[in-house]
């Protein structure tokens, strides 16, 4: 029989962070802060869009404070709101889909 996979075997196994640098964070916090203001023009609820606001607004606070801890509270807010965009965007789709179809 011939081995198909690798195998690794590890004891007392630990992970350091070493930290990171406020440009590489700032970056990142800026590529998703794009794509959340491109989503600003799609037709989604006011709820979900109002949320995407707040979420830049608040990338945009953390960006100028150049703080890492406020960095991950942004990216997560920029991410999930980004997210119910999308949902909220998606149902507008179907329904205008099935409107169309019910208007024949």
């Amino acid at each position: 029989m011939k081995p198909t996979g690798n195998w690794i075997a590890c004891d007392n196994f630990r992970l350091y962070y070493m930290g990171g640098e406020a440009t590489d964070f700032t970056a990142e916090l800026n590529a998703l802060k794009a794509t959340a203001e491109a989503l600003l023009t799609a037709k989604a609820s006011q709820t979900a869009l109002a949320a995407l606001t707040a979420a830049i607004g608040a990338a945009d606070e953390a960006i100028a404070a150049a703080d890492l801890a406020l960095y991950a509270t942004a990216a997560t807010a920029l991410i999930t709101s980004a997210e119910a965009v999308r949902t909220s965007t998606a149902a507008y789709e179907n329904l205008a889909s099935a409107i169309a179809t019910a208007q024949g």
